[in-house]
């Protein structure tokens, strides 16, 4: 029996950094591969390479991050962001090592970032029950070494001059906060998002549970090897699993069905 078709299928607009690109389907083949029921359910927007909260404030973004959000507001049925990942992982190392802000710590960041996000999604006025947050990851930056290698490559950059970057390197080792404290600052992030939008009635989801595991019953959270990436790299690994536990977290933030969705 062939299931009825919809007039219009749901739309969701999803924005955030490239953290972000794993609930963008991005052609029709790879929609296909995820079990999108195209006719039902369309996902559209952009995964903003470097894009982050601080990028939020009101002087101008050279990404132009609230530019883009913006122009897709009247089109938008459903919205969904997905920001922070760039600045608790690696925004914060550039303000402490960078930009010599020591007076920066994990307890005052956080608040910080999450001040400036409510205040951007105050100024959309989009309507809150179509809204939904997607929170932070566990990190991906387990081993201390690979660490400091992949944050000096991205922080030093092409910003600092080649005869500064054994300085920084140097002041950059000895900042690296390693996998515990890095995954405590990203769930208490999650924790106040999670907070602030129950506050302001719009949704939050995140994968944790899925893509998480406890070494000792008692202890935090920390990342399944499963999903960590073996190329020097700081994003999930990509596979179909990751891409449909994301999908159906989403889905599910809205009171969607995945059933109806996706196809099992």
């Amino acid at each position: 029996m062939t299931e009825p078709e919809t007039a219009e299928p749901v739309r969701i607009h999803v924005f955030g950094d490239s953290h972000s690109r794993h609930l963008l389907p991005n052609g029709a083949v790879m929609a296909e591969r995820l079990g999108i029921r195209g006719k039902k359910l369309t996902i559209e927007g952009e995964a903003i390479i470097a894009s982050s909260i601080a990028g939020f404030r009101p002087k101008a973004s050279t990404l132009q991050t609230k530019e883009i959000i913006r122009a897709a507001l009247p089109q938008a049925q459903y919205l969904m962001l997905g920001f922070g990942q760039v600045d608790l992982e690696l925004g914060y190392y550039y303000r402490r090592v960078i930009k010599e802000d020591q007076t920066l710590t994990p307890e005052s960041y956080v608040p910080w970032l999450i001040d400036i996000y409510m205040e951007f999604i105050a100024s959309m006025e989009f309507p809150a029950e179509r809204l939904a947050v997607k929170g932070c990851h566990l990190t991906v930056f387990s081993n201390r070494r690979f660490t400091t290698r992949y944050l000096k490559r991205i922080i030093t950059g092409e910003k600092i001059p080649e005869d500064q970057h054994a300085a920084y390197a140097k002041r950059l080792d000895a900042e690296v906060l390693g996998e515990a404290r890095t995954n405590a600052m990203l769930m208490e992030f999650n924790a106040q998002l999670m907070a602030r939008a129950a506050e302001g009635k719009f949704r939050y989801f995140d994968i944790n549970e899925e893509i998480g595991m406890r070494p000792k019953p008692s202890g935090p959270a920390v990342l399944r090897p499963g999903f960590a990436p073996s190329a020097f790299d700081h994003h999930l690994v990509d596979s179909l699993a990751l891409r449909r536990a994301y999908l159906r977290a989403l889905l599910k933030s809205f009171d969607l069905k995945p059933k109806d969705y996706l196809k099992t």
